[in-house]
């Protein structure tokens, strides 16, 4: 089957790709593109949980360097179970602020997966997160986010 119109994976992960050879995560990345013909990706970090916090640094290096591409950003939390008053600094709005001074096209939400859920033993609808939906609906910012 051709396609007429380019393809965009709107969904990728920049997590594991070191379990796949000696590449880096440019390479795996780019290469992935190619074998799928992908126009561009959407990169939605998972910096929380188990993931590393790299995952954040990582995906805003690739936009950088493919301006094509897009990428969501993770919040990061410092510890686990997340305190009902988070560290200065770590607010759930100071850190989409960041991101998307940085350049993120969006937020990836895994907060309501049932196993990061267990983890962070926080709820969508805690008050740490009321400032965060408030400033990316005041700027109608894309989300992409687990709701199961």
């Amino acid at each position: 089957m051709e396609f007429k119109k380019p393809i965009i994976d709107g969904h990728y992960h920049n997590f594991d790709w070191y379990n796949h050879g000696n590449r880096d995560f440019f390479q795996a990345t780019e290469e992935y593109m190619q074998a799928v013909n992908c126009q561009s990706i959407n990169i939605n970090a998972l910096p929380s949980g188990e993931r590393d916090v790299s995952n954040n640094i990582m995906a805003a290096l690739f936009k950088l360097r493919h301006p094509h591409v897009y990428a969501n950003g993770g919040l990061v939390y410092d510890t686990y179970p997340v305190p009902a008053a988070l560290t200065a600094g770590m607010e759930t709005e100071v850190q989409y602020q960041e991101l998307m001074d940085i350049g993120f096209d969006g937020i990836k939400m895994l907060e309501t997966k049932p196993t990061l859920m267990k983890v962070l033993k926080r709820g969508v609808d805690d008050p740490i997160y009321e400032d965060l939906f408030a400033a990316a609906e005041r700027d109608g910012t894309h989300m992409v986010w687990h709701v199961g």
